[in-house]
């Protein structure tokens, strides 16, 4: 079993399998992810901000092509969000990478 801690220091355990396989599936190391939870954002923000520049969407366009609004789409780059999963996947599918390259980045 793991032992994790949310940010109320209330603690619970999971199934060591299920905890091995988020991060093998995500490719992800618990170090990494010990950075704070705005910092992680920010930087996901920016990164997701570089592939939309890259497919040349304006913020507007990029929003209007996932159904989504622009405040949503500049406030997800700005790091200000905390994306669901399937917002994620939106996002990824339109920018032409998988989930896991979207949130797996240097």
């Amino acid at each position: 079993m793991a032992i994790l801690s949310c940010k109320t220091n209330e603690f619970f355990t999971i199934n060591q399998s299920v905890y091995n396989n988020f991060f093998f599936c995500l490719n992800l190391t618990p170090i990494r992810l010990g950075m704070s939870k705005g910092t992680y954002l920010k930087k996901l923000g920016e990164h997701i901000s570089r592939l939309r520049e890259r497919k040349g969407f304006t913020q507007a366009d990029f929003a209007r092509h996932c159904d989504k609004d622009a405040q949503s789409i500049n406030r997800l780059e700005k790091g200000r969000i905390n994306p669901s999963i399937y917002y994620l996947y939106q996002i990824a599918s339109e920018l032409g990478v998988t989930v896991k390259e979207l949130v797996d980045f240097e």
